[in-house]
């Protein structure tokens, strides 16, 4: 199951779009032209198709729009995640008994 994301600058008339994206986040880094942005202040965006093209787009100035479906994806990856740790944590807590 995977989503689809809009993105224009402020001035832009058309939106562009990235489809099937499977999975997005944030690249940490200093945004140069703010020195008053803690260092850290992620300045990048990434997007990552099903296909593993990985996009990065610069947040400065830009609109991103996501489909409704991304929101449900999310909360299932992170039931996953949260399942395979306690499974983990489980797996070590026998073998240390």
């Amino acid at each position: 199951m995977n989503y689809t994301v809009k993105y224009k600058k402020f001035h832009w008339l058309f939106w562009r779009t990235i489809k099937n994206v499977a999975n997005d986040g944030f690249v940490d880094g200093y945004i140069i032209d703010n020195p008053m942005a803690p260092p850290g202040t992620p300045s990048f965006r990434y997007f990552t198709q099903e296909n593993g093209i990985r996009y990065e787009i610069p947040i400065k100035n830009m609109v991103f729009v996501f489909t409704s479906n991304r929101e449900e994806i999310l909360k299932k990856q992170n039931e996953k995640r949260t399942k395979q740790q306690a499974e983990e944590l489980a797996r070590r807590k026998l073998e240390n008994n």
